[in-house]
């Protein structure tokens, strides 16, 4: 479930590749589609915005990482006890 001012789709920005994920408004949503190639215009043409933007999109998805890690674990955990 997404809250207000999250994103998905980052790894996508990132890599070129397809999203993995797809998402479902349950309430009137504003939806921002930032398409790769504008994001690379934005990383050349404006290097302090595109640093922030991308510190955000790191931050997000080393949580996400963070997150998977401990339930995998946690998995793991309860399957060797």
């Amino acid at each position: 479930m997404l809250k207000e001012n999250n994103f998905y789709g980052e790894l996508s920005i990132l890599d070129g590749r397809s999203h993995s994920a797809s998402v479902e408004a349950v309430e009137d949503t504003k939806v921002l589609i930032l398409h790769k190639r504008s994001m690379d215009k934005l990383l050349n043409e404006n290097p302090v915005t595109a640093f922030n933007i991308l510190r955000a999109m790191t931050i997000e998805i080393c949580e996400l990482l963070r997150q998977m890690n401990a339930k995998f674990m946690d998995m793991v955990n309860y399957v060797w006890e």
